[in-house]
């Protein structure tokens, strides 16, 4: 069985079983998550995984003005989702629940992505912000694209995949700005 795959743009082949953190690539993070929509496709407009995660990295930033937990908050909340840009995908929770090995995998593939990005690899107190502000973007979202309630607080902007990237890795080097990655 291949337990490798193939990344876009870089053509990076990382190991899906044993991930190295210096094979992930921003790049390659940023094209699978722009591409990648949202509530496993199930929504009548194109939203996706990256404008999701940037929207959480800007609520971090706004919750915590700039003090000294908003940047590494922000920085994980960018990258909360990563594993679903190097093929792990959006799946709902209810399918997730029922494929253990997939979250073990997917937690594999977080921790050695933070670990590339010079994040710690576990964060309790950050992770606990991050869920949080994961599941309130959720419910903003869920309520604007399923339910036709748009609530205030994130401005849903439905960027198509091009702009997504761009404004990911706009954020990421905000973000990230002391590396070149």
């Amino acid at each position: 069985m291949k337990t490798t795959l193939d990344l876009w743009p870089s053509r990076t082949v990382i190991d899906l079983v044993n991930p190295n953190p210096d094979d992930y690539c921003i790049e390659d993070i940023a094209w699978g998550l722009s591409w990648e929509m949202r509530f496993a496709n199930h929504i009548p407009v194109f939203y996706s995984v990256a404008e999701h995660c940037v929207h959480a990295a800007e609520i971090a930033l706004a919750l915590f003005e700039m003090g000294p937990l908003a940047r590494p908050l922000a920085c994980r909340c960018l990258l909360h989702d990563a594993p679903e840009g190097v093929g792990w995908r959006d799946l709902p929770s209810p399918v997730k629940a029922l494929i253990p090995e997939y979250k073990r995998y997917e937690k594999i593939h977080q921790r050695a992505i933070y670990e590339r990005f010079g994040l710690a690899r576990e964060d309790e107190l950050l992770d606990t912000k991050v869920k949080a502000i994961d599941n309130h973007l959720y419910e903003l979202e869920h309520s604007e694209l399923r339910l036709g309630v748009k609530l205030s607080g994130v401005e849903l902007q439905f960027w198509s995949p091009e702009v997504a990237r761009e404004k990911f890795l706009e954020m990421f080097h905000k973000l990230f700005p002391e590396k070149v990655w």
